[in-house]
């Protein structure tokens, strides 16, 4: 495990296995933590990674997998046995920590400048649960260093919902530029009306022919299902 400082108080704590000893590896995947918010990812879960990707992924020579700040061994967001929610708030906020530095944004733009710093041209990554957000959101800040993008299981499918599974997906999306719309430091950098644009053109994206989304039972996804 390794440790990569993001800003003046924060850092957080990635894993980096190489098939072979390269100088620089041409198919290099990152896994965005683990699913959550709350998740954290321990010495058996990357050696699950390491082992899927070795045995199954045999085109992948790097494999990176990034733990989202305020987890892992840090733990500064980590409430104490049988504290309350409210509680637990207060004695983190009460200790200098800047809560509205932990959300989906701040992890892609850390997830981002850990690209950067390990001079990696260009990768693939997967998000799973919640991670998945944290994965479309480098997609949206830092898509011309991405390859491809692999969501699993971005939103819960309970089983009384498996025929609204497009639906669901769609929501998901969508719940996504909601998100973006309300969060200043989402696409700072345009305004409310080219913001909207682009999240659009985010979503139109899931529909190029180059995106594959799959459902419950293996059914096949497309955006022109969706009815929301």
């Amino acid at each position: 495990m390794q440790k990569f400082q993001v800003d003046e108080q924060s850092h957080i704590e990635f894993w980096q296995w190489q098939r072979h000893d390269l100088v620089k590896p041409k198919n290099t995947w990152f896994i965005a933590g683990i699913g959550g918010p709350g998740g954290q990812i321990d010495s058996d879960i990357v050696d699950e990674f390491v082992s899927i990707f070795d045995q199954y992924a045999t085109s992948v020579d790097q494999l990176i997998i990034g733990q989202i700040r305020g987890h892992g061994k840090s733990n500064e967001l980590e409430c104490l046995y049988n504290e309350s929610y409210s509680a637990c708030r207060k004695r983190i906020v009460d200790s200098g920590i800047d809560v509205t530095h932990y959300h989906f944004m701040t992890y892609a733009q850390d997830f981002n400048a850990l690209r950067s710093h390990l001079n990696i041209d260009q990768w693939s990554i997967y998000g799973v649960s919640y991670s998945g957000r944290v994965a479309g959101a480098m997609l949206l800040t830092d898509s011309q260093n991405i390859s491809a993008v692999l969501l699993d299981s971005p939103v819960s499918l309970f089983p009384e919902q498996t025929t609204d599974a497009p639906i669901i997906q769609a929501k998901a999306l969508y719940k996504f530029r909601a998100a973006c719309l309300l969060i200043k430091s989402c696409l700072g950098n345009f305004s409310n009306r080219n913001k909207q644009k682009k999240l659009d053109q985010f979503i139109d994206n899931f529909e190029q022919s180059n995106v594959y989304m799959k459902g419950l039972n293996n059914v096949g996804l497309t955006k022109y299902l969706w009815s929301v």
